[in-house]
This record gives C-alpha cells, structure tokens and sequence, in this order.
C-alpha cells in the first residue's frame, strides 16, 4: 500500500449534540466544506451510527441526556481504535480538560465557535488519522511477513528430510556398502582358493 492510497477521498464526520442549532450549523458548515456528516443528539443513537458507518471524526458533546462525551468517547473507541474523538462544551474547566485529555481526547472545542475553528482542528486530527492508520498498516504487514515466513518455514521442513531419517538412512546404505564389499571379498578369496587347489591338483597329476 503506498501513501497515496492513505489520503482519504472522504472524512466522515460525527457530530453529537443534544442542541438542535449547533447539529444544523455544524452539519450545514462541514457539508460545505466538503466532509461527509452524520448527526445524533444522544449516545445511544450516536453509537447506532458508529456501528453501521466508518466515522473518522467525533464531534462530542461532553453533556449528552444519556451519557457524557468522554464516556461515548471510550465506546466509540472500542468500535474504532483509529477514530478521532474532539469534545465540545459551553462550560469549559480545568478539571474537565484534564479528565479529557486523560481519555485520549485530541482536541477541546469551546463553544461557541466558528467554523473555520472546528475545520482547522478536524484537518489537524485527520494528519494524526493518517500516522495512525500507516503505523496500523506497518504493523499488520509486519504481521502478514512473519506469518508467511513462519509458513515458509513449515513447508521447507516438509519437503527438506528429517536429519535422524537421513542420518539412519545413510547408515543403512553404508552398512550395505560393507556388507556388500565383505562378500566380494569373500568370493574373491574362495575364488583364489578354489583355484590354487585346482593348480595343486594339477601338478600332482603331472
């Protein structure tokens, strides 16, 4: 896979937020901006989306009806590990900022914003989403490689003979190289005998 291949044709985008106002600005604002978005106003339909959708970004609220934006974070993580989680609140704080970056949040958007803000850390986000995804790639195929190489391996082992196999098999033919040799050796010498008895016989005759 080549770096070409990691530019993304389209950033899909999840914006939640229980405020009717900020859905449709933030719909209507990336939309133009050329992004593809998908809206929720709760977790539970938040997560419904994720499910079915490869959510690139998260646009979160950090106060939902049904559960706080750094817990749907966590959840929308274990759905997609490489998603990029950005909070948004009116009720900016230490306390809560630390709590999110603790959760692995990327970004802290203070309401109101305008959206230019909200492109300009999306667009960072998405440099982040790229690292991820060609350090995942490099991982896996670093994988793919070992695991090939380990196949590799079995079937070379397959097809090589085993050294004992081959060890008792070249003994076995050394054995039968002695043995085969002891027998000539044998026939030559009755040979001779035979021969020299022959000779023997001969002469008493003469």
């Amino acid at each position: 896979m080549s770096n070409e291949q990691f530019k993304l044709r389209e950033t899909t985008i999840l914006v939640v937020d229980d405020e009717d106002s900020i859905l449709n600005i933030l719909e209507i604002g990336l939309k133009g901006k050329g992004y593809v978005v998908f809206t929720a106003q709760n977790a539970k339909s938040a997560l419904e989306i994720i499910g079915m959708q490869k959510i690139q970004v998260a646009l979160l609220d950090i106060r939902l009806p049904d559960m706080d934006g750094i817990e749907l974070s966590e959840r929308i993580i274990n759905y997609n590990p490489r998603a990029i989680n950005i909070l948004m609140t009116g009720f900016p704080g230490i306390k809560s900022t630390i709590e999110a970056l603790r959760h692995n949040i990327y970004d802290y958007l203070i309401k109101p914003f305008r959206i230019d803000q909200v492109v300009s850390s999306i667009e960072r986000s998405m440099e982040r989403y790229k690292i991820m995804a060609e350090n995942y790639y490099n991982v896996e195929l670093i994988r793919n490689l070992k695991r090939e190489n380990e196949e590799l391996k079995a079937k070379l082992s397959e097809l090589m003979p085993d050294k004992t196999r081959l060890q008792r098999k070249t003994m076995d033919k050394y054995r039968k190289l002695l043995s085969d040799q002891d027998i000539a050796v044998y026939s030559y010498s009755r040979h001779q005998k035979n021969k020299r008895i022959e000779q023997d016989n001969k002469r008493k005759l003469e």
